[in-house]
């Protein structure tokens, strides 16, 4: 469950003005990460992501670009990575990555106050190249996973949906608080959450759900009238969920980058979050792109119950899924990897255009040639390719320096 001082990030988890100076905030965003080190239990099946295979142009190898939660524990194995890869390090959490290895850093957001900060704050990590992409922005296929999913988006039964685990930090009894809310002051809501029903766990995460569900029906002691909890479904089942929802909330004021608010724009859901989700992290970056919905300026039940009466009322006037394709998506955060290490592709890939390698026939001819595979089939349907894994034990590793290797000789 993350290792650093968890403390220290609870008192973002309710508060969103806090008064000490910036520099400050930063070095507390810092005590926290989800990264997986050595004596994790889930780092043998740590998280693995190859965005560029390595590439030959006339014989000379061009490193392709890859990115792990784990890279203290992946280059202390297999330093020959490097030898093919630029490597990336991502953190599942808002965080800067720990780590002192690799080539560069995946970042929630893009904020250059905050990566100035970094550079002074630790100068011997200061020549990272800081990527602003977390794991997940590779991960949501906006082609093949998350779309409208007729005849669900056309007739949505679901008033307010809620992806996420029954933890402190998530906010769940405010968001309950403002459907009670908006349901006396306006019309009848009920909210769907979804995620895993451990209450009746003995480990950690169940003594979170237990102190939330009693939170809950502090509440209200019907619950069942404002709250539906729906167990969590498969994958593939997810852009059912969302595609029947009227609008998605997120109540957290810190995480990641949260992948369910960015499933649910790809699905044309519009969503909610509070204005102060992340906002240290994000500094002038947004959380929601520009029509894809609103922020909640004040964290407070009756704000968001407002705020969501505004949305719903006006649904017609928002695009989420065409704010979704304009700036995220698959292709564009291929696009941004390779431009973030432009200093050592430019030089090496022909006809380099900023912002548009998914369109160069040079890499589409040079991955179909090595590869099999087309250069747009590899960016969006490269889970179906066996060069491609999450989730890479210590043999895969082994497997895929033999198959880079093979590839490249």
């Amino acid at each position: 469950m993350g290792k650093g001082n968890n403390q220290v990030m609870r008192q973002f988890y309710h508060d969103d003005e806090l008064a000490k100076p910036l520099d400050e905030i930063f070095e507390d965003l810092q005590a926290y990460s989800y990264e997986l080190f050595a004596d994790d239990h889930r780092t043998h099946k740590h998280a693995v992501g190859v965005v560029l295979p390595p590439l030959l142009r006339d014989g000379t190898l061009i490193k392709g670009l890859m990115y792990s939660q784990s890279t203290d524990y992946l280059l202390h194995h297999h330093p020959e990575f490097t030898e093919l890869f630029n490597v990336m390090a991502f953190t599942g959490w808002c965080n800067i990555p720990w780590t002192n290895h690799g080539d560069g850093y995946l970042v929630c957001y893009d904020n250059p106050v905050r990566n100035a900060w970094f550079r002074q704050a630790y100068p011997e990590r200061a020549d990272k190249i800081i990527v602003p992409l977390e794991e997940s922005d590779f991960y949501i296929d906006e082609r093949a996973r998350f779309f409208p999913a007729e005849p669900y988006a056309s007739n949505r039964d679901i008033d307010l949906l809620v992806v996420s685990s029954l933890i402190p930090l998530k906010n769940i009894p405010i968001i309950l608080e403002a459907v009670k809310i908006f349901s006396k002051k306006y019309y009848p809501i009920k909210m769907t959450w979804l995620g895993r029903l451990n209450w009746e766990s003995e480990d950690e995460e169940g003594v979170w759900a237990r102190r939330v569900l009693k939170e809950i029906d502090a509440i209200s002691s019907k619950r069942e009238s404002y709250i539906n909890f729906h167990p969590k479904i498969q994958l593939a089942e997810m852009r059912n969920v969302y595609s029947r929802s009227k609008v998605f909330v997120l109540g957290s004021l810190i995480e990641g980058k949260n992948r369910s608010l960015r499933e649910a724009m790809a699905c044309d859901t519009p969503v909610i979050c509070f204005r102060g989700f992340n906002q240290y992290v994000r500094g002038d970056d947004f959380a929601i792109p520009p029509g894809a919905g609103l922020y909640c300026d004040d964290f407070n039940a009756e704000a968001l119950a407002d705020r969501l009466h505004v949305l719903l009322s006006n649904r017609g006037e928002f695009s989420p899924r065409q704010s979704f394709l304009r700036y995220y998506g698959k292709a564009r955060a291929f696009n941004v990897a390779i431009d973030s290490f432009r200093d050592y592709y430019s030089s090496r890939i022909p006809d380099y255009k900023v912002g548009n390698h998914t369109n160069n026939a040079w890499l589409n001819e040079r991955i179909s040639a090595q590869y099999g595979i087309d250069l747009l089939s590899y960016v969006y349907y490269i889970k179906n390719s066996r060069f491609k894994k999450t989730n890479f034990g210590m043999e895969d590793n082994l497997k895929a320096l033999q198959y880079y290797r093979s590839r490249n000789a």
